[in-house]
């Protein structure tokens, strides 16, 4: 009997092009795994898996790749893989595909400091305003305070629909599709999302161009180009993320509202200690959002 890293999963190209024919967030990652299998000669089997985990972690290891980084090719590997799995594709058996995960379940990721961030990788405020007040890319001056003022990862800010907001007084609620499709709420403010709308003129996305949604990599490349431009140092859409958590963190909000609000799976376990677990508009209203668009707001707040 083969051992598991020896059960041939495909020999075919057909289930590289599978792993990468999704457009999610886990693209990128399906790409470098991929790369890997094909580079060293490896067919789509648990002996490549697991060669492909051992390099990350010597990568690692050797401080060529950052912890967050082996993290995310690691889960993001994983979750394509199951994937590809759950839709029957290669067809394997009950016991092969039990095998199957038990390996996928002994590659660890690395152990970090949870929500901490490395500061000089965050922008200040000044830097944030300084971009989109200096920035010749009406999309990246729309996007980037919107996403330091919500927290979304890049493709959910994409992906909002007008009949996805629901308005309230000063606020708007607005169903998020994350990841695996998993829905939550969020809260913005209803003059923010009246300038996105008179900006763009969508009549589906809130983000909208010819009657169609930007794409995910083109418009991080914008960003990226644009903070180089302006900041000497590329910026991309997740650290607007991070700004995000940790300025509500900072300011002392609940670490597991921040978790929710931001559609994480879990929190640490210590955030069972907090006792909000739950954002107000109260605490968004007060936000950052003075840095961007001045004290002026407060008339288009009514």
């Amino acid at each position: 009997m083969n051992e598991p890293h020896d059960i041939v999963l495909a020999t075919s190209d057909q289930i590289f092009k599978a792993l990468l024919a999704v457009d999610d967030p886990y693209a990128d990652d399906a790409k470098a795994l991929v790369q890997f299998l094909r580079e060293r000669g490896y067919s789509f089997t648990l002996r490549g898996l697991s060669a492909y985990y051992d390099e990350l972690s010597r990568r690692y290891a050797h401080g060529e790749i950052k912890a967050s980084t082996f993290n995310k090719r690691v889960a993001g590997a994983k979750k394509r893989v199951r994937q590809l799995l759950a839709h029957g594709n290669p067809a394997l058996s009950a016991a092969d595909r039990y095998r199957i995960e038990e390996a996928l379940t002994s590659f660890k990721t690395a152990r970090t400091r949870g929500l901490a961030v490395d500061s000089d990788r965050l922008p200040d405020d000044d830097e944030l305003a300084r971009l989109v007040r200096e920035t010749s890319d009406p999309l990246v001056a729309a996007l980037v305070p919107f996403l330091a003022e919500t927290g979304l990862r890049i493709s959910e800010a994409l992906e909002i629909r007008h009949s996805d907001i629901v308005r309230a007084k000063g606020f708007c609620r607005i169903t998020i599709r994350g990841k695996g499709k998993k829905e939550r709420e969020i809260l913005v403010a209803s003059w923010l999302l009246d300038r996105l709308h008179a900006q763009f003129h969508g009549t589906t996305f809130l983000f909208e161009h010819h009657e169609r949604t930007y794409s995910r990599i083109a418009t991080t490349e914008r960003i990226k180009a644009e903070s180089r431009a302006i900041l000497g140092r590329p910026l991309s859409a997740h650290v607007f993320r991070h700004y995000f958590a940790t300025r509500l963190l900072r300011e002392g909000k609940s670490l597991k509202a921040v978790s929710r609000f931001l559609g994480h799976a879990s929190t640490q376990t210590t955030a069972d200690i907090y006792q909000h677990d739950s954002l107000a508009w109260e605490d968004l209203d007060n936000s950052s959002r003075r840095t961007f668009y001045g004290n002026n707001i407060d008339k288009e707040s009514t």
